[in-house]
């Protein structure tokens, strides 16, 4: 009977044992998923601001198509008809998609937390050559009435283990969401060598404004003749970025188009016109390439990549020291200038904006 209460005894001081490390196990579990729901949260706040910008980008979009074909004398019932059937394929698919997901997620985590193996082992009644014991208290024969500690044990283990290969889960989904943030599809991209590759989709960007026969230096004697039209487009995720800050994050890129102009042709009687392709220039923000943060290239007609202009070169001290947001001119965005406005992000210019 001795050996039996000292048994019961151990038996009791390691489920007390076992007790407090799932206590702790479960704290540091809970901490963790605190941490991932705080995450979860700050993600979420961002992906409904920019999901909110993206929206709004494409009701206008959309806006502006239905005008075009408004003008083409397209019939409102077939425009109707389009943006209803295309709303509705946009609520079935989050209907159909949005529960199943959830479904199959939850029966994943369900089944990973809480589904374990019965155990095999048993312990027995007695101790001794009469009960059966051999080399300790344990046997594997016949299931008998309560679990071994062999194998509440390794049951324990194998929760815990499956709650943490969740956990680390959960952690790694989580920080890939937040680095999504920092990958920039229309980003700059560089060459080995360091030149700037050409982005072919620039016209697909954020278009800022455009100005006609502007000029930083000195005007020319008869500013009336070959007037170029510069339009400027920025990134989409530095736009909806600057939205939000009234800043421009690293990795904004902004493409400067200059285009010759026309007065006659077609069925224009005055004023001017966008007409030929004369000149593609790109303005950089990369704080750790560029000393200065921003760097300026210029590609050549038909050129893939561009080398950087020179920091002594006067666009450099120009832009830092007229532009009224860090190093960009936003006194000629007026869309912009009102919201570098808002959140006091304009600095005094030489020019006073």
């Amino acid at each position: 009977m001795s050996q039996i209460n000292d048994v019961l005894r151990q038996v009791a001081v390691e489920d007390g044992q076992r007790a407090e490390k799932r206590d702790g196990d479960q704290e540091a579990s809970l901490r963790v998923t605190i941490a991932i729901l705080n995450a979860g949260r700050d993600r979420m706040a961002k992906e409904t601001t920019g999901f909110g910008c993206m929206l709004a980008l494409w009701f206008r979009e959309r806006t502006r198509e239905i005008g075009v074909r408004m003008f083409l004398s397209a019939a409102p019932g077939h425009i109707l008809g389009g943006v209803v059937r295309q709303g509705m394929a946009l609520v079935a698919l989050g209907v159909a998609g949005g529960p199943a997901g959830a479904l199959l997620l939850t029966r994943l985590i369900r089944k990973l937390l809480f589904e374990a193996r019965p155990p095999t082992c048993h312990l027995r009644a007695g101790i001794g050559p009469a009960a059966g014991r051999h080399d300790g208290v344990y046997d594997s024969g016949a299931p008998r009435r309560g679990w071994t500690r062999k194998s509440r044990s390794a049951t324990s283990e194998e929760i815990r283990m499956k709650r943490w290969i969740v956990t680390g889960g959960l952690i790694l989904a989580a920080m890939a969401l937040s680095g999504a943030d920092s990958i920039d599809p229309d980003g700059p991209q560089f060459a080995a060598d360091g030149q700037l590759l050409r982005p072919r989709n620039y016209r697909e960007w954020v278009f800022l404004t455009s100005g006609l026969g502007m000029t930083y230096g000195t005007p020319s004697p008869n500013p009336q003749t070959n007037l170029r039209f510069d339009n400027v487009f920025v990134t989409r995720t530095a736009y909806r970025s600057f939205l939000q800050s009234g800043q421009w994050p690293d990795q904004t890129m902004f493409v400067l188009e200059v285009r010759s102009s026309e007065s006659n042709g077609s069925i224009n009687k005055g004023g001017h016109y966008q007409s030929g392709l004369l000149a593609v220039e790109a303005e950089v923000k990369d704080e750790k390439r560029f000393p200065g943060k921003w760097g300026f290239f210029g590609f050549e007609p038909g050129a893939a990549q561009a080398k950087q202009i020179p920091t002594t070169a006067s666009c450099y001290n120009c832009h830092s020291t007229n532009g009224a947001v860090d190093n960009t001119f936003v006194q000629f965005y007026p869309t912009l200038l009102d919201v570098a406005r808002a959140k006091r992000t304009v600095k005094a210019t030489p020019e006073g904006h």
